[in-house]
């Protein structure tokens, strides 16, 4: 009888569902206040005017989430939308992102990283100041509890 619990440990984690590995993650964190979000990857609109705001408990505003099955979008407090997979050619991804409607392309090579964090923080240059927006590339996906 307690040899039974103990042989299910044995029985290897595939077997119960197929094992996914992600390819790669975008991740809005608090550093948006009431700013709006539209995302495009690969020329295929993702997400559109999705509003991002400090979250107390939650680090995550939004997350967007590729496996090899499926493109997962996550909006905070919100359920999550399943879309078909965007192909990636040689591990390049093509973003074009808007915050407030002020657009920016970036090209990233997921060789270095598969996991996106996007920064919008203040910068002050002299006597003039605004937000800089920035996507920060990492091997490691984030803690979420």
């Amino acid at each position: 009888m307690k040899a039974f619990p103990f042989a299910l440990l044995l029985i290897p984690f595939s077997f119960f569902g197929q094992e996914t590995k992600i390819q790669f993650g975008l991740y809005f964190g608090n550093d948006f206040k009431n700013d709006s979000v539209t995302i495009s990857i690969q020329g295929k609109l993702i997400a559109k005017n999705v509003q991002l705001k400090v979250r107390m408990f939650d680090p995550t505003n939004l997350m967007i989430e590729q496996d090899n099955k499926m493109l997962v979008v996550w909006p905070y407090g919100k359920s999550k939308i399943e879309l078909k997979k965007v192909e990636l050619r040689d591990s390049n991804l093509q973003l074009m992102i808007s915050i407030n409607n002020i657009w920016q392309n970036f090209h990233i090579d997921l060789n270095r990283g598969k996991f996106l964090y996007a920064h919008f923080f203040p910068f002050r240059l002299g006597w003039s100041g605004f937000k800089l927006f920035k996507i920060i590339q990492w091997d490691y996906p984030p803690l979420i509890f």
